[in-house]
């Protein structure tokens, strides 16, 4: 205490009032260097200086403004991928709908071709199995391995 006296009394009042400005405002230079004077919260203050808080902090909100930017352009972009995608893949669904209703058309035409042709069958023996097939198949068949 009487060395803050020593020096009020020496370079007065209105000097120790600048003085204490332009460090609350500056900070004091050497003192910033050490990382744990800067995490104590009020010595902290001084240390770094008002300038320095305030331009670290607009810096701070530049760049998450800058971040959520990019992080909105990213989601739009993936959203228009997005709404391709189902787009492409609906006209893929569609394609195959098509498809299969010309199969299903195509399918029943074959089925109703097949029996009006065994309607018409005059022979009713020749859907038959008869002796001479057994006997054929006798002929024709492969041994089993053992």
């Amino acid at each position: 205490m009487p060395v803050a006296l020593t020096i009020l009394q020496r370079i007065g009042i209105t000097a120790c009032l600048i003085i204490g400005i332009i460090v609350f405002y500056e900070g004091i230079p050497g003192l910033n260097r050490f990382p744990i004077i800067g995490a104590v919260p009020i010595v902290g203050d001084i240390v770094a200086g008002r300038v320095a808080i305030v331009r670290d902090q607009a810096v701070k909100d530049a760049t998450a403004e800058m971040v959520s930017r990019v992080e909105m352009k990213v989601a739009q972009a993936r959203a228009a991928e997005l709404e391709r995608q189902m787009k492409r893949n609906s006209e893929a669904a569609l394609a195959a709908h098509k498809q299969a209703e010309i199969a299903l058309a195509n399918a029943e035409a074959a089925r109703t071709e097949l029996e009006r042709r065994i309607a018409d069958e005059k022979d009713k023996r020749a859907a038959r199995w008869g002796t001479f097939d057994f006997e054929r198949m006798q002929q024709h068949r492969k041994p089993r391995a053992p």
